[in-house]
């Protein structure tokens, strides 16, 4: 990794301290980066921030090495935000994430979920996703990749199996 690349990043924010500062986690980075208040430009996001209940919300940033120590660059609290040019590079880091990081895998998942909502993932990528080994371990996770439509399409064929058995009885 070049180290004048800028990588987009995320992370589920789990508490910001009274002070206005916290640290959040990367998926590229083993250190916590660094996070200030001041550097959000955009109010509304500074007042979802504010707002939010702890675990809540999920950032996407860039960051930078600053004085030996990693800091927020660039912040964005909904992906369909985020520069386009930095989502190719997200979108290989987030399935090898998925598959072979340290990050909670139902947080990865939900994260695979907003890149579907936003067209950044398409359906045989997604479909590649559903093939890898950690689905067979762990399926209950592909619920946190659905959308809601898919969702009510999935309980509904569960209903019709169901049914049928009740009939066949």
């Amino acid at each position: 990794m070049n180290k004048k690349d800028e990588l987009l990043d995320f992370c589920r924010v789990k508490k910001i301290f009274d002070k206005g500062f916290g640290f959040l986690t990367s998926i590229y980075f083993e250190e916590n980066v660094f996070f200030h208040f001041s550097k959000v430009r955009d109010q509304a996001i500074k007042e979802t921030l504010q707002n939010m209940k702890r675990g809540v919300i999920y950032v996407f940033y860039t960051s930078q090495l600053s004085e030996g120590k990693r800091k927020v660059k660039r912040l964005w609290t909904d992906i369909k935000k985020v520069d386009t040019r930095l989502i190719p590079i997200f979108v290989d880091k987030i399935i090898d994430e998925f598959q072979n990081g340290r990050t909670n895998v139902f947080e990865t998942a939900h994260v695979i979920k907003l890149l579907r909502e936003a067209n950044y993932l398409d359906n045989s990528t997604f479909k590649k996703i559903l093939e890898l080994p950690k689905i067979t371990k762990t399926p209950s996770v592909i619920s946190s990749m659905l959308t809601e439509e898919e969702i009510k399409k999935i309980k509904k064929s569960e209903n019709l199996v169901e049914e049928a058995k009740t009939i066949i009885q």
